[in-house]
């Protein structure tokens, strides 16, 4: 084998090992590690309570809501840290309201998908992707 061909095979070895160390527009590994979030029905129709370990990625708020909404063609999922302040039945008391960390509505027939979130809690998000009381400061 050339000492070029040896330089190449080299440079390529490098490249892979630093490819899977580095992964680009891959998630990193988790290293934060959470519970499995609980849904409860608290309507007749398809809304969910979702109750959520803390430690919980806001990007697997979005993830689990998605999830649970697979083949309806109307959802909503509202999203909770604390069991004591959860919503189970509408309409929702202002303490569960004020509780209340993500919000996911999904309607397939006015092609209506929006997250939003409580961005006291989730800071970076746009205010566009805010809960109308944590954008307002509330």
């Amino acid at each position: 084998m050339s000492r070029n061909a040896k330089i190449w095979l080299g440079a390529i070895a490098v490249i892979a090992v630093l490819a899977w160390l580095f992964p680009v527009g891959r998630d990193p590994v988790q290293t934060t590690t959470f519970a499995e979030p609980k849904f409860e029905k608290i309507t007749k129709g398809q809304v969910y309570a979702m109750l959520a370990d803390p430690a919980m990625p806001a990007e697997k708020y979005l993830d689990y809501a998605k999830a649970k909404c697979v083949g309806q063609e109307w959802c909503k999922v509202m999203g909770w840290t604390d069991a004591k302040n959860k919503a189970s039945a509408m309409p929702m008391l202002q303490r569960e309201v004020d509780a209340q960390v993500f919000d996911y509505t999904l309607n397939r027939s006015t092609d209506l998908e929006q997250a939003l979130w409580n961005c006291r809690v989730f800071k970076g998000k746009l205010p566009t992707e805010c809960l109308a009381e944590s954008a307002a400061g509330g």
